[in-house]
């Protein structure tokens, strides 16, 4: 979590201005999301289920939690704005009815996106 936290701390000033993009440490933000992306394998053409999820979780995280655009996670995962939305809806059931296969496959990823969104808050 170090890099992460020097990362964030380099360019936050309050989260108030992380989360509506008046600071470089949106530009913070971005660059750990990437790192995600490529430690998960997520922007990989594939539909094996546990790459399927931390996709769709990602998503999900970034749109409803952190208030990403979801044309802007469309451009970070080269996907079209209409899956990212789709995809919300999806998780959105998984997590409603409890899906204990869904949970278990992102807890990872949600752990890591967790703890960079309490250093911002």
């Amino acid at each position: 979590m170090n890099a992460i936290e020097n990362q964030l701390t380099k360019r936050c000033t309050t989260p108030r201005d992380f989360l509506t993009g008046n600071n470089p440490s949106r530009s913070a933000m971005t660059l750990i999301v990437k790192d995600i992306i490529d430690e998960y394998g997520i922007n990989e053409k594939t539909r094996k289920q546990p790459i399927i999820f931390y996709r769709q979780y990602l998503q999900w995280f970034l749109l409803t939690k952190l208030h990403y655009k979801s044309v802007r996670i469309a451009e970070l995962l080269n996907r079209d704005h209409s899956s990212v939305l789709h995809n919300r809806k999806t998780v959105d059931g998984l997590i409603e009815i409890n899906d204990r296969h869904f949970l278990e496959a992102v807890k990872p990823i949600e752990e890591k996106l967790n703890d960079v969104k309490n250093l911002l808050l």
